[in-house]
């Protein structure tokens, strides 16, 4: 399943990505302090937002959310500002939050992590 096809891009602004690398740490009696990886594949988590987004894309996101179980199965994203396709599932629940009433348009905050 590939996400959806959207009128508009995500805001360059506030655009993050990062690492989900999980490092064990142990401190000793002595202070000193061991380190080690939690998993061996280092994964990715993105955060993004759309400002204004019509009620059709906004819908389609719905939809598409509602369809993948909230997170519970993969899909494919490419990710806008390097071209390059991931598996992916949503982190969190996506918030959509209500931007204007003279356009009917929408804030909308989305979480992904790669699976």
């Amino acid at each position: 399943m590939n996400y959806p096809t959207l009128s508009v891009q995500p805001d360059v602004s506030g655009f993050k990505q990062e690492a989900l690398n999980k490092t064990l740490r142990t401190e000793t009696e002595s202070g000193v302090v061991l380190t080690r990886k939690q998993f061996t594949k280092t994964r990715k988590k993105w955060n993004f937002n759309y400002t204004t987004l019509s009620n059709t894309d906004k819908g389609l996101i719905e939809n598409f959310e509602i369809s993948v179980g909230y997170g519970a199965d993969t899909f494919t994203w490419i990710c806008p500002t390097t071209s390059v396709s991931h598996t992916v599932r949503f982190k969190t629940p996506v918030q959509y939050n209500y931007a204007s009433n003279l356009n009917n348009e929408w804030d909308v905050a989305i979480e992904l992590e790669e699976a």
